[in-house]
């Protein structure tokens, strides 16, 4: 079955995404450079030697602990904790292995910027559905953004390998999962490394606009403006997401996703769940629809939040619709976003009551509206397409109203497609 993409995809919203500048953006300098924008040394590559977890959560601790600049004795545990990759043990009751310590495992990738915080509430869900649960903190991330500067996607895709051999050997069964960077990630490492068994991709990195082809130049511009090595400068408020981007960030990801083009024309037979936006300013949406479509497996499903289509449940696509009404404020919500599928509402940080509102693509240019979206007093919740923006003060939308659907439909993919029920 193939699923076709019938919707006005905005060119103008991707332009808004992290991913698509060559020249010097002209008001990259409105707020100066800080000690977090430079490189700490401590975590632009993956330079973990051990071979266990213990040793490797020890050694995240240290380089966060030792990188981060915003820590202070009142939140030093709650942000390196929350910065840290885990490993969740499923329950007493799960199904003993006869030949691993456990029968089944899922390696958990997190997005560009973004840190294991992300992917708490998808591991307790895996967790409770007898997976052991590891996760990676992957080079660059979790410490600060100027990290990002120095590192490449090779050192991405070490770390992710670390992580796949660890679970290769404790469980029987191998699931990759990650979300957009990550999900990349979690394809490149499915075409190189033998023995896995199903992929999770949460809103996968699969296209960027063109020009992103050309950031590097910006890049050799900034030999001479450090401003230039940046995409966004921001406050960097957010303790578990960088808000300041590097153009080195569009760049390695961009080249991650040149180096898994012959796998996304020739993928592997394996279970597939994928996760989407119609409704996405970061990355090119589309290219989901063609991987899925390309798909040789039986055992694939696409859940996609779209706000033109009607909602579906039957077949390989499920179609969920992604307006809905935000309780707390009662503003309406347009659209999910590129940020929004990994989180429910009841999250602290970024759920409906979240401490975080994400308001950055006003912060450089349009100081009200920025200051009037931090004040929750926006228009509309949604993605930050120019259709949406076009139609007031948009705050974008940063959790799940549909979550607990989505976990649904999760779980009828992993029972029809585990490994163990062929």
């Amino acid at each position: 079955m193939r699923f076709n993409l019938n919707y006005r995809f905005s060119y103008h919203g991707l332009l808004l995404g992290l991913l698509v500048v060559i020249l010097p953006h002209p008001v990259a300098g409105a707020m100066p450079l800080a000690e977090r924008h430079l490189v700490s040394g401590l975590n632009s590559h993956f330079s973990f030697s051990g071979e266990n977890f213990a040793d490797y959560l020890a050694y995240s601790r240290e380089i966060i602990s030792h990188a981060r600049i915003d820590l202070s004795d009142n939140n030093r545990e709650t942000i390196i904790s929350a910065n840290m990759p885990f490993a969740l043990i499923p329950p007493a009751h799960c199904p003993a292995s006869t030949t691993k310590r456990f029968q089944r495992g899922i390696l958990l990738i997190h997005g560009l910027s973004d840190s294991p915080y992300w992917l708490h509430h998808l591991g307790a869900y895996f967790q409770q559905q007898c997976f052991f649960v590891l996760t990676i903190l992957l080079p660059g991330h979790g410490t600060r953004p100027g990290d990002l500067l120095d590192v490449n996607w090779q050192d991405w895709a070490r770390a992710v390998e670390f992580g796949t051999g660890l679970l290769q050997r404790s469980v029987e069964q191998v699931w990759l999962g990650g979300y957009s960077t990550g999900a990349t990630l979690a394809l490149y490492q499915a075409g190189r490394k033998p023995g896995i068994d199903g992929l999770i991709l949460i809103s996968p990195a699969l296209r960027l606009a063109p020009k992103a082809a050309y950031a590097h130049w910006r890049q050799w511009f900034g030999r001479w403006w450090r401003p230039a090595l940046w995409w966004q400068i921001q406050p960097d408020d957010d303790p578990y997401k960088y808000e300041s981007f590097p153009v080195n960030g569009a760049v390695q990801l961009y080249r991650l996703i040149q180096e898994l083009q012959p796998l996304l024309q020739q993928p592997p037979a394996l279970p597939l769940l994928i996760a989407a936006s119609e409704d996405d300013a970061s990355v090119d949406s589309r290219a989901t629809i063609e991987l899925f479509n390309r798909w040789p497996a039986s055992r694939k499903r696409l859940l996609w939040f779209s706000r033109e289509m009607q909602a579906q449940e039957d077949g390989p696509v499920q179609v969920i619709d992604s307006r809905a009404i935000d309780k707390p404020t009662n503003h309406p919500i347009r659209s999910s976003s590129h940020i929004s599928l990994l989180m429910p509402a009841s999250d602290p940080q970024y759920g409906a009551n979240g401490r975080y509102a994400s308001c950055l693509h006003y912060f450089e240019e349009q100081p009200r509206a920025w200051q009037s979206c931090k004040d929750r007093n926006e228009d509309l919740l949604g993605e930050t397409t120019a259709y949406f923006l076009s139609r007031g003060i948009v705050r974008r939308l940063t959790y799940n109203p549909y979550y607990q659907d989505m976990l649904k439909q999760i779980d009828r993919f992993i029972q029809t497609g585990d490994p163990g029920h062929r």
